[in-house]
């Protein structure tokens, strides 16, 4: 019988009240055990909700608090070129007593040289004695005499690259609680504008999926279903992720394809590849100062010149393909890739599905497979030209069933896509709107069930 809503008697609330009495003491009791308490060791990172700075920024994608947000996976970065004496400072608000820093390098170990400061006022910086070191690596502890400023600032004075930190942590071990042997700590909760972690987001280079957020307001699980849907048709497989060294000449007059979104380096049947971008942000990505095309590929170790818009790659195919395959986990090459992939295809799709009042996963990855199978703009056969003859609906599934029927009728011309392959790529998308998957949340099982056809 449910008694929630029935008045206690006089015996029943005295009883009630002793039991509770006797419930509070056993808890004030267990409070005076010395334990390891998750709460307060994570408020004990000073660092956390305070006011951060920079040398120079990368892009708001790379800036100063994301080295402060308790989340290793993004990070603050330099901007290009620049690699040494840079520092990243924190703001403490109020003089603040520390003695010990957690900085963690990552994605990238970069730093050559460094050292800590602190500050009273932001602008005249003092050495913190003992702070000096050389390399950081993916998490370096620094202890050191107790120190009361309000600022500090880790001072980068030479890096083998633009040095970027995943992390900062400062603490005062004399208020940080001691853990237990047998206790583990909690992580430190994912700040609120950033989406839960998902087992989807390991397959993504750390630091991408905080870009593509803030980019796309899609998470990793989303794109890792994009990225499914997209490699079926390009590679017969699901698991892109194998695919980041992919080289190939097709001999679709297209030169060689290569990477997880098919950059190609250009032919009759392409006169603006996207590959040359892909090295010019490969020598950006691995340290250069001055990015250019010439400079990825001699970081590739591959050869090739430019004729017009076309990289006309000197090499023979095995050498050339060989040193691409050997890229697969280059970390600096990763990330080439996904901001190569961002500025020629996603971006542009993202605009075109926000200026039409549309967000859902499905349609921006609709528009992306698009841009990247047939070009963004230019042409009939381009996303911009599918999109003119769609219609001006503002109904999203209505308008993107238009724009399937639309697309479905070229996808397989011009050198696209081999019949019926197109079709199918077309179906994939168009078959999960009629399913209602458009968020593409919790649909690996619809994802599989359609990429499920045969290649021809």
């Amino acid at each position: 019988m449910n008694m929630t809503n029935a008045a206690p008697s006089k015996k029943t609330g005295k009883l009630f009240f002793l039991v509770f009495l006797c419930f509070a003491i056993v808890i004030s009791m267990f409070s005076l055990v010395p334990s390891f308490q998750t709460k307060a060791f994570a408020a004990g990172n000073l660092a956390l909700g305070k006011v951060y700075n920079a040398s120079t920024t990368w892009s708001s994608s790379y800036s100063a608090n994301l080295a402060f947000d308790g989340n290793s996976s993004t990070r603050w970065s330099a901007s290009s070129g620049s690699l040494n004496n840079q520092w990243i400072s924190i703001d403490f608000g109020t003089a603040t007593t520390y003695d010990q820093a957690v900085i963690k390098e990552v994605t990238f170990q970069r730093v050559t040289s460094y050292k800590l400061q602190s500050s009273d006022d932001g602008s005249t910086y003092t050495d913190i004695s003992g702070t000096t070191g050389t390399t950081l690596g993916a998490s370096k502890t620094i202890n050191f005499s107790p120190v009361s400023s309000r600022y500090l600032r880790l001072y980068v004075n030479s890096a083998s690259a633009v040095p970027t930190l995943n992390e900062i942590e400062v603490y005062s071990q004399s208020t940080t609680p001691t853990p237990t042997p047998t206790t583990t700590p909690n992580p430190t909760p994912t700040p609120t504008t950033t989406p839960p972690p998902t087992s989807h987001d390991s397959k993504f280079p750390p630091g991408t999926l905080q870009f593509l957020w803030s980019k796309t307001g899609l998470d990793g699980e989303q794109w890792d279903n994009i990225m499914k849907l997209i490699n079926k048709p390009e590679q017969d497989n699901i698991n892109w992720t194998e695919y980041y060294g992919y080289c190939e000449n097709i001999n679709d007059d297209r030169g060689f394809t290569i990477g997880i979104f098919g950059a190609t380096t250009g032919g009759t049947n392409d006169d603006g590849p996207d590959g040359p971008a892909l090295f010019k942000e490969f020598d950006a990505s691995s340290g250069s100062s001055n990015p250019t095309i010439a400079g990825g590929l001699s970081r590739a170790g591959v050869h090739g010149t430019m004729q017009g818009s076309i990289l006309k790659i000197t090499d023979s195919k095995s050498y050339f393909c060989g040193k691409i395959n050997s890229l697969q986990n280059n970390a600096a090459w990763r990330d080439a890739m996904w901001n190569t992939f961002y500025k020629v295809y996603i971006k542009y799709s993202v605009e075109q599905a926000s200026q039409r009042g549309f967000t859902t996963a499905l349609t921006i990855g609709s528009f992306v497979d698009t841009a990247l199978n047939q070009g963004a703009a230019g042409n009939s056969g381009s996303l911009e030209g599918v999109l003119s003859r769609s219609g001006n609906s503002t109904n999203e599934k209505t308008f993107m069933t238009n724009f399937y029927a639309k697309r479905t009728l070229i996808v397989d011309t011009n050198q696209y896509n081999q019949p019926p392959n197109g079709k199918n790529r077309v179906k994939e998308w168009s078959s999960l709107l009629n399913m209602g998957e458009t968020d593409l949340k919790n649909a690996d099982a619809a994802v599989v069930s359609v990429t499920d056809w045969e290649m021809h």
